[in-house]
Formats: structure tokens, sequence, C-alpha cells
């Protein structure tokens, strides 16, 4: 009994010494977990300047020992103001030092790909000038002109014009006097035109909504300019009428119009006294029908920007006296062959620049007897015609008219001469490229331009072609070529209506 009695008392004081020591344990433990853990952050909240930023989500991650870890404070390190994630309604932004995040409560909604908070879902979170853009939910400028209420845009200032702004037609217009001419009561394009002509107080925008007209444009009284859109809007005209006329000192600008008719365009008239008009025409696509004419003027300045001809065989362009042609980005298309004319007048000017022509002539003749007098220049145009440019062909010319053909590119069918009958005179020639020519031409080089591919009329260049960068300093400074890229490409600009790009 002894002996139990003395292992008794033994078993008695291991087991007091083992409590002792799980309690100092326990004790050490509990002093421990009064510390709080720097990398978590179970409460949203981080208490070292190292790690500010909770990732509570484990959605963004931050260093590499803590890739992504839910409930963990990360140290941050991004680029200010981008964009981290959206969660939800909350978008999660670099703030302006880079080194933190802000989270931001976003009313209409947190997108990536506006880069945060939704400015806007229409654009009735927007400016009147501004349009919502769908694929940034951002506001911006216009620009096309279906993205304005008014249908209205004013591409250079990228501004929606406001509807007040502007007087509506419509192909299926009212044209009665009690008709308000409005988006929601458009008139006839008749009804506007004398709306415009009787009232001085009539807004200068003209609106041709969608649709086809067999009304003309005819525009004859003095004004200051008025603004044409037409974006959607055919006109076709039949017979030998104008589909659309400028005469009487009307100053006009067409943009987006399509006409079909034997003449597109006409501005001027034939008297040699009367006020001159002027008409802009931007965006536009003319077909001519029945070998008729595209533009024809007298007594008129008339640009054309982007304007696309197409039909059989047409007269591009016929000039009287006292009428100015400027052209640029012209793109003729018609089968052919097509003709531009200088009428036996005087005092006409043609200047066109990064134009392309299909089996197109240019056929002039002029009765100047003194300056100042015609001039003509094609600059940084490609002609293909099968059979050769008859332009130069002729005697000398005196001094107060001027050919000139500037940095561009004549092309021929095979066997024929580029310039047609040409002689050294009668052209002033500058950095062009002739893919074939019998005679010796100061200012001409013959060599095959390269293009990519002149079976379709693909007239872009190869990057062989001896057209890139090719050039000379000349009359004319341009900085895009047809397709509107910008020029020059390269260390100069190239020869003919496109720029090469790699």
């Amino acid at each position: 009994m002894s002996f139990h009695g003395r292992g008794g008392r033994g078993a008695r004081a291991n087991q007091a010494r083992s409590i002792t020591v799980v309690g100092i344990v326990l004790v050490l433990l509990l002093v421990a977990c009064t510390e709080r853990n720097p990398a978590f952050c179970g409460d949203h909240a981080c208490i070292d300047p190292a790690r500010p930023y909770c990732d509570y989500y484990g959605d963004i991650g931050g260093t590499p020992d803590m890739p992504g870890t839910p409930q963990t404070c990360i140290a941050v390190s991004c680029a200010p103001s981008s964009l981290a994630t959206c969660r939800g309604n909350i978008a999660v932004t670099c703030n302006e030092d880079g080194n933190n995040y802000v989270e931001t409560q976003c009313p209409l909604g947190c997108e990536a790909a506006a880069g945060g908070c939704k400015e806007c879902v229409d654009s009735g979170h927007c400016t009147a000038a501004q349009v919502c853009d769908s694929a940034t939910s951002q506001c911006r400028g216009c620009a096309a002109d279906d993205e304005c209420p008014s249908r209205v845009c004013d591409l250079g200032a990228a501004v929606c014009v406001p509807r007040e702004s502007v007087i509506y037609a419509a192909p299926n217009g009212a044209g009665g006097p009690g008709a308000t001419c409005t988006i929601t009561q458009p008139c006839s394009l008749a009804r506007t035109i004398g709306v415009l002509a009787n009232s001085p107080t009539t807004p200068p925008v003209l609106r041709l909504l969608p649709g086809s007209y067999s009304t003309p444009l005819n525009i004859g009284f003095p004004s200051a300019t008025i603004t044409v859109v037409a974006t959607g809007a055919t006109i076709v005209a039949v017979g030998s009428i104008a589909s659309v006329d400028i005469q009487g000192g009307a100053a006009v600008r067409i943009r987006g119009l399509s006409s079909t008719s034997e003449l597109n365009v006409q501005c001027g008239t034939a008297s040699t006294t009367g006020p001159m008009s002027a008409v802009t025409v931007q965006d536009a696509n003319l077909v001519t029908a029945n070998n008729g004419v595209a533009v024809e003027l007298q007594r008129c300045t008339m640009q054309l920007q982007h304007v696309v001809m197409t039909g059989g065989s047409i007269r591009v362009a016929g000039l009287r006296s006292d009428a100015t042609l400027r052209a640029d980005r012209l793109d003729v298309q018609a089968t052919g062959p097509n003709q531009i004319v200088g009428a036996n007048g005087e005092r006409y000017h043609i200047d066109v620049t990064n134009s392309r022509f299909y089996e197109t002539d240019v056929a002039l003749f002029v009765a100047d007897t003194g300056p100042p007098g015609t001039s003509v220049r094609f600059a940084y145009s490609t002609f293909y015609i099968s059979d050769g440019l008859e332009m130069c062909k002729g005697p000398l010319l005196p001094d107060y008219i001027k050919f000139s053909i500037e940095n561009s590119i004549v092309a021929a069918g095979a066997g024929f001469d580029a310039l047609k009958q040409a002689t050294p005179n009668t052209c002033v020639l500058t950095g062009t490229i002739l893919n074939g020519q019998s005679n010796v031409l100061p200012g001409a080089r013959v060599a095959d331009p390269q293009f990519i591919d002149l079976s379709t009329f693909d007239f872009h260049l190869k990057p062989t072609s001896p057209a890139v960068d090719a050039a000379a300093a000349g009359t004319v400074a341009t900085d895009h070529d047809f397709d509107g890229r910008g020029r020059p490409q390269g260390a100069k600009s190239d020869v003919g209506a496109y720029e090469y790009a790699p």
C-alpha cells in the first residue's frame, strides 16, 4: 500500500506541472492573438502602410507572396487613374499617386470599356451637343448625322446641331403653307426652298431626311451660306433637269447627297455679268445616266470633296467662262470613255489634288485673248486611260494660260503614249511618272508605276514602286492622300493619288 501511495503522489505532481505548462502556453497564445496580423483585413481595414489596400475578394492581387488571396492587405503599384476592376456598381481605380486603390460608387454602373463609372447609358445623360458612345458609355462629340437627335452633326466641330437650327424636308413632306418644316412635320423639298427664299430668319441648315426625292434641289437667290445635309437622301431627276441647280449668287454647301440624273449638279448661269454663285459638294455619290454630265458650271466656284462619280460614258465636268472647279479626293469610276471638258471659254480654272481617274481624258479649249487667263492643274493624282491623256496635246500656250501636271501618275494601255501627242511646251510637268512615252518631256520620267493590280484598277503602290518617296518640290502642298492617309509616310510624299504605307 505504501508503494501505491508514493506512486500516487508522484503522478499528482507531474499532473500539476503539466497543467502549469498548458496554462502558460494558453496565456502566451492569448497575448499573441491580441496583436493584429498586418496582412489580414477581415474587417476591410489595413494597418500596414506598405500594404494599404484590402483585397477583400481576392480579385486584384498584389505582391507575389499574396497573389489574389481573399481578405488580404496588399501592396499597390498602379497606373494613376486606371481601372483595376468593377465590383458590381463600384469602380476600383488607382489613385493619383499610383500607390493605392479608391472605390467609387457608380450611379449608372461600372463598365470596363468605360474605364470605370459609366458617364451615360443614352444621350440624355450628355449635353445637347454630345452623344453617348454605346461602346464606352462615355459622352463624346458626334461623328455621324444619325447619332444626333436633330439628325445633323457638325462634323468639323463634332457637335450636334440643335433641332431649332434646322429646317427639314422629306420625300413625302407637306407642301402647304401650314407645314412647320420640323423634324416631326417635315416639308416637301420645294416648300423648304420657298421658306428659305422668303424668310431671312429661317435656319441656314436644311436637312433632307433619308429617302428618294423626285424634286430637284434648286436654289436661285443670293444668300449667306446655306448648308444642306443629305445623308441617306437620293435625288432622282428625269431628262435634262439637274438634280441640283445653284444660281443667282447663292452660296450652298451640300454634304452626303446621292444623285441619279443626266445632269447631277449645275451651278451658275450663261450670263457674263450675273452674280457669281458658289457650291461645295462633299461626301457625295453622283450617278450620271445616259452619257450625261456629272457637274457643269459657269460663273460659279465649285468645290468637290470626296465625291464618287459613276455611270457609263460621262462628262465628268464641263466648264465655261469664269468657272472655277477645285476637287480633292475625286473618284471617277465611270466605265468610260469619260472627259473633263473646258469649253471654248475664258478665265476658267481647274485645280485637282489627291484624285483618281479611270478612262478619263481632259479636253481643253480656250478663248482667252489676254490675262487673267485659264489655268488647269492636276497634282498628286492618278490617271489610267487606255489610249493616253490628251491634255498636253497642242501648240505652245501664251504665258497667261497655264496647264500643269504635278507629282502625278499617268498610265496608258500597252503600246500607247501616256500623254498622247504631247508637245514639250504645252504642259508644265513636275515630278510626274508616265508608264510609257515615245518622246522626251521635261519634268516627267518613264517608268512602271507598279500598281498593286491594274487589272482591278487598284492604283495603290507596291513598296518597290518608283513613285514612293519621289515627289518633287512643286506648287502644291497636301497633308493627305486619296484614302485620307497622312502625307508623307516616308522621307517625302509619294507621286500619285496614294501614299504607300507598310
